[in-house]
Parts: structure tokens; C-alpha cells; sequence
């Protein structure tokens, strides 16, 4: 071993020290890199403005912001702000309350205020109740009734890992050769989401919650730059229809009575008023002996509802 270095830091060492040069660059792409917060002058969202925004969002889809929410509302508005070159909170609700007649920017507003968070087999218990409950039962009674067609609601898929967990159990459950006729309606309020449930690619972190043998049997795993990706592939795409849905809409654009509806961890935004209204629309969707699944934060106890409990965020139609 020789000293030679001791004392100076090899400029090509595994943790390179900066240069003053270095710093410098820093500096300046840092003092030129503004924030959002910088490019609005560091402006309030006054409350006369704040109470517009929440009743508009909560009419137009049922969430519940509370005054409690103000900061989230006007971080995720102040990125719209951003995008659209805009000064104001007043110029954007100028564009949002009345020059927006296509409705194509409050689309986009609905999308930044929307909570999305979603995974693979999440509340996995729900898929496991369905894989040994909910399947072997439907396919006696469609072997009884001569009746090989299935119907699956994801209401509120976000970007499409529920919708595809739920085809994945029931391609793994139904008995084999079976000829069943097997549809899942996937929807949500966010366009954004869709477009990503839609193109069904996700990164490897997002899909350890998938066992190894299904990622063989669904999924193909693309080498990127930037780590590897899984794809959906297509067969298991075929067995679902993603569709932008608003549940606050008066008629919904189809009339299907569904066997399982999951609408999980999206009632937790609405006000009671409003979530019952919802599980009750639901209902009158399902076929008798249907299953509602809510998720597992979510209670129909204080609602008013002829669900049936059958045991904590599964619930039947009788």
C-alpha cells in the first residue's frame, strides 16, 4: 500500500468533490429554476375564491374538500396556473366558471384535485373472497341457469392495477375450459389515469405485489433506460372497457346489472349525503345476489341502504 493521494481527493473517485466551477453552474440553475410558489408571486387563495373552487368541485364530483383542504387545492391549481401561463386563481376560475364551453379545462381541473392511489392486489383478502366465494358460487348458478356471461364494475379504477388484478383472479379461478363470456367495466373520473390504465405499462416497483407466476402468465417485461417495465398483455386487456366516468352524473350512460361492483377507497372524499346517494345508485346496477365491495376505511353503517353486510366492506344485494 503506498500514501500516494493521501491528502487530495482523486478528481475520479466514486464521490466526486465539485468544482467552484461546479457550484457555481448550481447556483445559477438553481436561482433560475423558479417554484410554482415564485411564479405566483407567492400569492393567497383568498377565501371568497377558495369556497368557489370547493362548491364547483364538490357539485361537479361529490369531493369533499373542507377548509382543511385549502393548501391541497391551491398546490394542485397553482400547476394548472403554471401550465396555462395564467397570473391568477381569479383569471383561472375566469376560465373554469365561464369561458371554458368545450369543458376541456374543467376536465383537467377535476383530474388535479382527484386523489389517485392505487396498486396491485390491493386489500388483497377482497380478491381472495372473490377467487373462493364469489367465482365457485356465479358458476353454479350459471351452469343452473344456462347462463355463461359475467359482469365486473371497477368504479373508480384509477390508473387500471385494480381492474387488472380482478381479471387476473378470475382468469386463475374460473374452471378451465370453461366458455365463459367475461366483461369488466373499468371506470374513473380522471382522464389522465385512463389514458395510463389504458396503456396497462407499469414500472417493476409497481408490480411486486404481483405473484411471479402471474407476471409470466399477464405480463411482458420491457428493458428500459430507466429500469425495466411490465406490459399488460393483450388477451387479459380484452376482457376489460375503460370509460371516463363522473358517479355524480344523473343517468349513467348504461343500464348493466353487474354481478361484483368494487368502489373502493372512493367514498372516503364524499359527504354522507352524497356517499349514500351513490351506494344506492350502485345497487340498482347489481343483480339480486351482487356483491359491493367498499374498501376497508369505508362503512355503509350510517347510511341508508338495503345492502346487506356480509362481513366488513363486503356487502350483498338481497
Amino acid at each position: 500500500m503506498t500514501n500516494r493521494g493521501i491528502g487530495r481527493v482523486e478528481r475520479d473517485s466514486m464521490f466526486p468533490i465539485p468544482s467552484a466551477s461546479d457550484l457555481r453552474r448550481k447556483r445559477l440553475r438553481t436561482q433560475e429554476a423558479p417554484t410554482v410558489d415564485t411564479m405566483l408571486g407567492n400569492i393567497d387563495l383568498p377565501d371568497r375564491l377558495y369556497f368557489k373552487f370547493a362548491n364547483l368541485i364538490y357539485g361537479a364530483a361529490g369531493i369533499s374538500l373542507g377548509d382543511a383542504r385549502r393548501g391541497l387545492l391551491r398546490s394542485r391549481l397553482s400547476r394548472r396556473i403554471r401550465t396555462l401561463g395564467l397570473q391568477s386563481f381569479d383569471e383561472y376560475w375566469s376560465i373554469v366558471s365561464r369561458q371554458d364551453v368545450l369543458g376541456d379545462e374543467f376536465v383537467e381541473m377535476l383530474d388535479a384535485v382527484s386523489t389517485n392511489q392505487t396498486e396491485f392486489f390491493r386489500e388483497e383478502q377482497h380478491f381472495r373472497f372473490i377467487g373462493d366465494t364469489v367465482l365457485p358460487a356465479l358458476s353454479i348458478h350459471g351452469r343452473t341457469n344456462r347462463t355463461r356471461q359475467l359482469r365486473f364494475w371497477s368504479a373508480g379504477c384509477s390508473s387500471g392495477q385494480e381492474p387488472y388484478t380482478l381479471a387476473m383472479v378470475v382468469r386463475e379461478s374460473l374452471p378451465a375450459g370453461a366458455a365463459w363470456q367475461v366483461r369488466i367495466l373499468a371506470t374513473d373520473i380522471s382522464t389522465r389515469m385512463l389514458r395510463i390504465a389504458r396503456e396497462g405499462v407499469y414500472e417493476e416497483g409497481n408490480i411486486m405485489a404481483v405473484p411471479r407466476r402471474l407476471r409470466q402468465r399477464y405480463m411482458d417485461r420491457e428493458k428500459r433506460p430507466r429500469g425495466d417495465s411490465y406490459r399488460i398483455r393483450a388477451d387479459l386487456k380484452r376482457m376489460i372497457a375503460f370509460r371516463r366516468l363522473n358517479l355524480m352524473e344523473e343517468e349513467f350512460p348504461f343500464s348493466d346489472e353487474f354481478d361484483v361492483i368494487l368502489c373502493r377507497n372512493v367514498m372516503i372524499y364524499f359527504d354522507r349525503p352524497t356517499r349514500e346517494r351513490v351506494v344506492n345508485r350502485l345497487y340498482e346496477h347489481l343483480v339480486p345476489g351482487g356483491y359491493l365491495f367498499i374498501g376497508r376505511r369505508e362503512s355503509l353503517n350510517s347510511l341508508e341502504s338495503p345492502f346487506r353486510l356480509v362481513q366488513p366492506s363486503i356487502y350483498v344485494r338481497p
